[in-house]
């Protein structure tokens, strides 16, 4: 593992993660953990606020209810790690690889997905209003009940998603993909679908309130 030098935080704390990988509710803000290799770390519950991961591995890890807001992971590798209710508002992850990660309940507003690989993630009721999605890989990713209003997904790949009961209000999913995908009792309000791909989803108690459709139609039946 490397381990670089930080600001802000608790040297304590960095030597414990340094040396057994387990730092719950430890004070690592500011820290510079940019290219290091953890595997499995138990970091739940820590101060991780503006600290750069930066190309890190965290395969594994228990992030859960972490505070990452403002943190630097582009390019991360956060494979299968647990990340329940963890805050990570405004924080960057350009093209992160989350696959299998347990976002449920997790904060991500504002945050930087722009093709982040989030396919099989579990986000079920993750707060995602505002963020940057776009060209992510969410193919069959469970995003039913999160709050996904205002939030840039264009072109991104959401085929065979779990979209049941998401707040999609003034989202941009022009060039989207998602068919084979559950929107049934979506709020699509506002939303722009324009050149997005929409077979053999399910629309079923979706709501369309000046929605623009993929052929460039607005819908106002739900107003």
């Amino acid at each position: 593992m490397i381990i670089g030098p930080a600001f802000g935080f608790k040297e304590a704390d960095l030597n414990q993660l340094s040396n057994s990988e387990y730092c719950v509710k430890c004070d690592l803000s500011g820290a510079d953990l940019g290219g290091a290799r953890l595997y499995g770390p138990n970091l739940s519950g820590a101060d991780l606020r503006e600290a750069n991961l930066f190309r890190a591995y965290l395969g594994g890890a228990n992030l859960s209810y972490a505070d990452l807001s403002g943190a630097s992971l582009d390019f991360a590798a956060l494979e299968s790690a647990n990340l329940i209710g963890a805050d990570l508002s405004n924080a960057d992850l350009l093209s992160a690889f989350l696959y299998k990660t347990d976002l449920s309940k997790a904060i991500l507003i504002g945050a930087n997905l722009s093709r982040a690989i989030l396919n099989e993630a579990n986000m079920n009721g993750a707060d995602l209003s505002g963020a940057n999605l776009r060209y992510g890989d969410l193919k069959t990713t469970n995003l039913s009940s999160s709050n996904m209003s205002y939030t840039d997904l264009t072109r991104a790949e959401l085929s065979g998603a779990d979209l049941s009961g998401v707040d999609l209000s003034g989202a941009n999913l022009i060039g989207a993909d998602l068919s084979d995908s559950n929107l049934s009792y979506a709020n699509l309000q506002g939303a722009v679908l324009l050149n997005s791909q929409l077979d053999f989803t399910d629309l079923t108690e979706a709501k369309f309130c000046n929605t623009v459709m993929p052929d460039g139609q607005r819908i106002f039946k739900d107003c």
